[in-house]
């Protein structure tokens, strides 16, 4: 929730893969509890949540997912609620476009409203994510009220940020982030910071 070290957002560039699959996931997760939300968790009478299920399976999503997914739609497990939203719009040569989405309830405004309030720098949108940016003493009234408001976070820590990073590219990105990679990987290592910086392009081709 603090700062990421470069290390941290190198690891997330590096798992584009990863990633990818896991937006795939995610789009599954969201169908699964809308369906469970307005026609049941049975699938055997509900049809949609049938034919969404069958898909992320094809997928080879984990069961263990589509079942916390089936749960939180029928309010059995706590999480975020998402709504269908459906924009009229028009793509070039007058193309009529309809397109469906799962909105959650809580966006971008009711993060700021909350963790600028209590104290936080600075809210970064990371595209899958948004980072919340704090100084050390309000990191833990920002989380507290981010918990209170129910906006969990999926990673929150205080951790070194550098002031000035080295630029890498080719042998010498590749070396570093397996030794990045190798340091983490020790049993005695806690955390790794450094000061270097790999553009998404050379991570494209070192992934």
């Amino acid at each position: 929730m603090s700062g990421h070290s470069k290390w941290a957002t190198i690891k997330h560039k590096k798992g584009a893969a990863d990633a990818k699959r896991g937006k795939l996931f995610s789009k599954f997760i969201k169908e699964i509890a809308v369906a469970a939300k307005m026609g049941g968790g049975d699938t055997d009478k509900n049809p949609r949540l049938r034919t969404v299920i069958e898909k992320a399976r094809a997928a080879n999503m984990p069961s263990d997912n589509v079942v916390r997914a089936i749960k939180r739609g029928t309010g059995e497990l706590e999480g975020v609620t998402y709504e269908e939203v459906t924009y009229e719009g028009y793509g070039p040569a007058g193309v009529a476009m309809l397109i469906q989405c799962l909105d959650k309830t809580v966006g971008e405004d009711k993060l700021m409203e909350v963790a600028l309030e209590a104290g936080a720098e600075d809210i970064r949108d990371l595209d899958t994510a948004f980072e919340v940016i704090t100084d050390p003493n309000s990191f833990d009234p920002v989380k507290k009220a981010c918990d209170s408001a129910g906006l969990k976070p999926i990673e929150a820590g205080i951790e070194m940020v550098p002031q000035n990073e080295i630029k890498l590219s080719g042998d010498d990105a590749r070396k570093m982030l397996n030794l990045m990679e190798n340091l983490e990987d020790h049993d005695d290592v806690q955390n790794v910071f450094a000061n270097f910086d790999i553009d998404a392009s050379e991570m494209e081709k070192i992934a």
